[in-house]
């Protein structure tokens, strides 16, 4: 398979993603997703939502049980149902949490709020709730889940990273260190639950071609990390070099320095022993005169 420079394989998989296209809600639990664009919309039967009047369930934060109003859940299951159908994610967001804080271990509530955070860019809240759903005993929804965390992770690795050039080497020293870290880890863990969903349902041949794609974006990834490092060993070695300069300009600016005043103070000194001298000199002369004054004054 020939390689794609890095900026085509940023742009073509954010495009077309890993991330199943969304199909429309059912009454029943949807088929196995295909395509691509968004998770696949998994819909809670009204049997699995419901439960009996008498249940009781521990307050939030509380080991004290409290009963659990099996009709306002069905309710707002009831309403998160009607605004998934109309794609109104704000308004089914807000009434699967309702719900899902009345029955915490509804995973197919989990999933679907999943959904609602993901169809409104929350990939790190989408993650999380598809990690919540793929926690219960229903094979298939635990497949899809993780199918789907996957997809979230991946989008949210894209999403964090900036628009890339499409020179690699300018590409790398763009990308701020942290947020390739991050880029990474998300795509790794991504590749990780393709991986997984793969494994369990073998016929998914979109988890098993998402596994490839993630893993392909990991490499890529990788080299702009290495890229990153040689960059910045080479910037550690260039201001290395630079500090060593500057600590030898200082070193020889300072020896020139001595030197100079080194020999001014040589110049200096010998200008003070001619001065000397020639006082002495004079002193001299004068003395000579003044006696040979005084001798022809003698005679």
């Amino acid at each position: 398979m020939r390689r794609l420079a890095v900026s085509m394989l940023l742009a073509g998989l954010l495009a077309a993603g890993p991330a199943q296209k969304v199909t429309a809600p059912a009454e029943i639990p949807a088929q196995a997703p295909t395509g691509g664009g968004k998770p696949a919309v998994r819909m809670p039967e009204p049997e699995v939502m419901t439960a009996p009047e008498a249940q009781m369930q521990p307050s939030a934060g509380s080991d004290t049980p409290r009963a659990f109003d099996a009709a306002a859940y069905r309710d707002a299951v009831r309403q998160a149902r009607a605004s998934l159908q109309a794609s109104a994610w704000a308004d089914a967001e807000r009434h699967l949490e309702q719900a899902l804080a009345m029955k915490p271990d509804a995973r197919e509530v989990a999933y679907n709020l999943g959904l609602a955070r993901f169809q409104q860019g929350d990939y790190a809240g989408a993650a999380k709730f598809f990690q919540q759903s793929a926690q219960g005993a229903n094979a298939d929804l635990a497949a899809r889940s993780m199918y789907n965390q996957g997809n979230s992770l991946y989008a949210q690795s894209l999403k964090s990273l900036p628009p890339l050039p499409k020179d690699a080497e300018a590409s790398a020293s763009q990308i701020p260190p942290e947020a390739l870290q991050q880029a990474l880890q998300q795509v790794d863990q991504a590749f990780t639950h393709f991986k997984d969903a793969a494994a369990a349902n073998p016929t998914d041949e979109d988890s098993a071609a998402n596994a490839e794609s993630s893993l392909r974006l990991l490499k890529e990834l990788r080299k702009l990390q290495q890229q990153q490092q040689q960059q910045q060993d080479q910037k550690n070695q260039q201001q290395s070099q630079d500090q060593q300069q500057k600590q030898q300009d200082q070193k020889n600016q300072q020896q020139s320095q001595d030197q100079q005043q080194k020999q001014q103070d040589q110049k200096n000194q010998q200008q003070s022993q001619d001065q000397q001298q020639k006082q002495q000199d004079q002193k001299n002369q004068q003395q000579s005169q003044d006696q040979q004054q005084k001798q022809q004054d003698q005679k």
